[in-house]
């Protein structure tokens, strides 16, 4: 289909302080969200999702 973009295999990391999005085959960290900033999440048999706060910080110049 034309215009969609390709999903990419992702494994994703849990520790004390944060979750992660990390590269399948090199392990590198590709994001990381601290606990505090999920607002919620939900698990079933084969899917897992995860909402996270996303912070925009503007700045002006007055």
């Amino acid at each position: 289909m034309k215009g969609r973009n390709k999903l990419v295999p992702r494994l994703f990391g849990v520790s004390k302080e944060s979750v992660m999005r990390v590269d399948e085959k090199t392990k590198e960290i590709i994001e990381t969200w601290s606990l505090t900033r999920i607002r919620r999440w939900a698990a079933t048999a084969n899917l897992f999702t995860l909402v996270c706060i996303k912070l925009f910080i503007s700045k002006r110049n007055y």
